[in-house]
């Protein structure tokens, strides 16, 4: 006797019930989806909730997982402790899962060999085996007749269908060219359906990581893929399960808010609502705080160019283009004096020789060295 029998015997017996109100085999799968999402309504809430407070305290989270990030014992203690303070379950978003695995495989047996686990006094294990034609037409067989290759050969157990799709086979075992389409549309909606399914997830509570964030949009995809082995009935399950996550996500996040504007009684209570983020902060001030701070390294300003004091007399003149000689032998004003430059004047009248030489020997300019105005009057003379 297998563990998985208890579930099976229930999933039987609930697929009887069904099709005892609609007998309609496909419509007892929907009917059977709504059942199981309903009970598991209380795990998912949990989950979602828990989801939203993981992603409140996550800066908490941050700051302890760099104060202890070269002690793992420590750090692990530190986040126990953390967790039972804040009252957060770090597993429970994972509940709904690990309660639906074992439902996901036993519906899979059932619908593979439904004669097995349904009652034998229920319409629907009537339908399954009672012989369709030949001269035992209308004899109900019992469970080891029921299966294929027994006493009735290939006409037990009868096939099911839904929209013509034979639900005890896979999308490509199809026996017909419509049911195959339909089977391979319905692997679609499946992918479909689940990524729409996380997008939404994504939208309310971000991931908390990059890996996470990957996982949420291969998943979908994965799915579908594995699907195209499953029956027919457990891909109509996928389906239906996907739209009622759907508008169960919608619910719950309107309900309990997200991370941003939490509305749970369990979250704007909690001690996890904004004070673990002003808490960080503050220990992050302290931090930064307490340690000595590193001068920076300060460039070093050019030091000024040494300039030539301007003589304390008559301030220096600059050249001008009509000097002569004097202009080519006199030397260059000091930098920074050129806001002493007198302007330009333009030249005189050309005076006689005699004039300019007494001029140029009565007042020689302060520029000049001692002596300088004759010998320029003695070179003048030799060249006349």
């Amino acid at each position: 006797m297998s563990i998985f029998n208890p579930i099976l015997d229930a999933i039987g017996w609930l697929l009887s019930i069904f099709y005892g109100v609609v007998p309609n085999l496909g419509v007892s799968i929907i009917l059977l989806t709504f059942t199981i999402m309903g009970l598991l309504y209380p795990l998912t809430a949990k989950q979602a909730r828990s989801m939203i407070r993981m992603q409140m305290v996550q800066p908490e989270i941050k700051r302890i997982q760099a104060k202890y990030k070269n002690d793992r014992a420590a750090l692990n203690e530190e986040m126990m402790k953390f967790y039972q303070e804040n009252k957060i379950n770090p597993l429970a978003g994972c509940l709904p899962l690990l309660v639906q695995m074992p439902i996901f495989f036993a519906l899979f047996r059932v619908l593979q060999n439904p004669y097995k686990y349904v009652p034998e006094s229920s319409s629907l294990f009537k339908a399954l085996c009672t012989v369709p034609k030949g001269p035992d037409a209308g004899v109900l067989a019992t469970v080891d007749q029921c299966s294929k290759g027994g006493a009735y050969g290939s006409q037990l157990p009868v096939p099911k269908q839904f929209l013509g799709m034979n639900l005890s086979l896979s999308a490509p075992d199809q026996l017909t060219t419509w049911a195959s389409v339909l089977g391979f549309a319905l692997v679609a909606l499946v992918m479909l359906s689940g990524y729409l399914q996380s997008r939404q997830a994504q939208k309310r509570t971000p991931a908390i990581n990059k890996q996470m964030a990957l996982v949420t949009k291969i998943l979908p995809v994965f799915f579908g893929f594995i699907s195209l082995n499953f029956p027919s009935g457990l891909v109509l399950y996928f389906f239906v399960s996907n739209l009622w996550r759907l508008g169960q996500q919608e619910v719950i996040f309107r309900s309990i808010g997200t991370a941003a504007n939490p509305k749970h009684k369990s979250l704007t209570g909690s001690k996890s609502v904004a004070v673990v983020e002003a808490e960080s902060r503050e220990r992050s001030d302290e931090g930064a705080s307490d340690a000595t701070p590193v001068p920076a390294k300060a460039k070093k300003a050019p030091a000024p160019r040494a300039t030539r004091p301007a003589p304390s007399g008559k301030p220096m003149i600059a050249p001008t283009g009509g000097g002569g000689l004097r202009g080519l032998f006199r030397p260059p004003p000091p930098p920074g004096a050129g806001a002493t430059v007198r302007p330009a004047t333009p030249p005189a009248r050309k005076q006689s020789t005699r004039s300019t030489r007494s001029s140029r020997t009565a007042t020689p300019t302060p520029a000049e060295r001692p002596g300088q105005a004759g010998r320029r009057v003695s070179k003048k003379k030799k060249k006349r």
